[in-house]
């Protein structure tokens, strides 16, 4: 939790606490509970033999490296490797020499983690690019699992909502995409049990790339007007968190890891 004289919110930490450890692996979300962040983001991707693991981007190149530390210059697409292909890689290498030897995690982990933990998993939009074979993976071992309730899934698209909803009735929704009335009642009215969070962008240097406008009065009363609770992403800078808080009043920012829970 971050609090401030204005209000408090939660903290979400940012492919775990990747400011300070190899991005979506164990370290960096082991490092999020040990700091008190309530919510931690990851990215969900699958293996050529059908092994839900996390890894940012569609390919292994940035953040992957052979056991000797060594980059792989070959564009390797995640799908095009099998899991025990994968475990032959090293995804902490790259980030500092310290963390030689992390693996990519796997949903059972992870899962395993958050239940342990208590801690909720923001299972990013990458998910929608799933085909139905590793959905349902994903679905049926999500229901399966303690950590059940913990799952919060961001959807971007109406058909997808669709989807999660018909699986998922009772699990939080977090939507990130067109912030327009027409978009916002269709996925407000799609929800069963599910509270749902809309997220809005600060204008800032780590979000810079979104195409979206960021936030401003009329995005956050518009979205407000459909929404359980507002997210803010991505901040770097207490100054923003505080700002965040004292305008928008988000029950979640989304953070880097610079961000520390007060």
């Amino acid at each position: 939790m971050y609090t401030t004289k204005k209000g408090s919110s939660m903290l979400d930490a940012h492919r775990g606490v990747y400011s300070e450890y190899p991005e979506n692996t164990m370290p960096a979300f082991k490092a999020a509970a040990e700091q008190g962040y309530e919510v931690i983001e990851l990215d969900p991707a699958v293996t050529k033999d059908g092994v839900i693991v996390f890894v940012h981007d569609s390919t292994i190149n940035r953040t992957g490296r052979r056991q000797d530390g060594s980059i792989i210059e070959e564009r390797t697409y995640v799908d095009s490797l099998t899991y025990g292909e994968l475990c032959e890689l090293d995804f902490g290498i790259y980030f500092d020499e310290k963390f030689k030897g992390t693996k990519a995690p796997t949903l059972d982990e992870v899962l395993d983690f958050a239940y342990e933990n208590n801690i909720i998993l923001k299972i990013d939009s990458k998910l929608e690019n799933f085909r139905m074979e590793a959905l349902t993976t994903f679905v049926e071992t999500v229901k399966a699992h303690k950590a059940k309730n913990l799952v919060e899934i961001t959807v971007a698209t109406l058909p997808f909502l669709d989807f999660i909803v018909s699986h998922f009735p009772d699990n939080n929704i977090h939507y990130d995409m067109y912030l327009d009335k027409w978009h916002l009642q269709q996925v407000r009215k799609r929800l069963k049990n599910n509270r749902l969070t809309v997220w809005l962008r600060m204008a800032n240097e780590e979000s810079k790339w979104c195409i979206y406008p960021p936030v401003n009065a009329k995005t956050y009363h518009l979205a407000k007007k459909y929404a359980d609770s507002i997210g803010i992403w991505i901040l770097t800078k207490n100054e923003e968190a505080e700002l965040a808080i004292r305008k928008y009043k988000p029950r979640i920012i989304e953070t880097t890891g610079t961000i520390k829970p007060n």
